[in-house]
């Protein structure tokens, strides 16, 4: 499900796992790229059984408003093509993250080290 590479970026690891409790099935997949000083780690989750509300509920993001910034970066979330984004990212540092909850199941997080956002 991860690409071998990205934008003049080699994938340098990808993982993957499921595990299952008490009705509940969570898969997980993971996948570091780098180049020259700047990495991008993307991590898919599929919720499976916990969809809806409690997936929600596991990215409290996904049920509020953030608009937030400060003298070294922000925090927001917003909405992209009818999903909704949670953004955080440092100015001084170029370290951010983006995740999104899609179709109420799946959470898709990317961190990037040493990028412009």
């Amino acid at each position: 499900m991860l690409p071998e590479a990205l934008p003049g970026m080699k994938r340098t690891r990808a993982e993957g796992e499921r595990a299952a409790a008490r009705g509940v099935n969570i898969s997980k997949a993971e996948g570091q790229y780098q180049k020259e000083g700047s990495s991008v780690h993307i991590s898919l989750m599929d919720m499976g059984t916990l969809s809806g509300m409690a997936a929600m509920a596991t990215v409290g993001w996904a049920m509020a408003e953030i608009d937030k910034e400060t003298e070294t970066g922000y925090e927001k979330t917003s909405t992209y093509q009818g999903y909704k984004p949670h953004e955080e990212y440092s100015w001084k540092s170029q370290d951010g993250e983006v995740t999104v909850l899609v179709a109420d199941r799946f959470v898709v997080e990317v961190r990037g080290n040493n990028l412009p956002m």
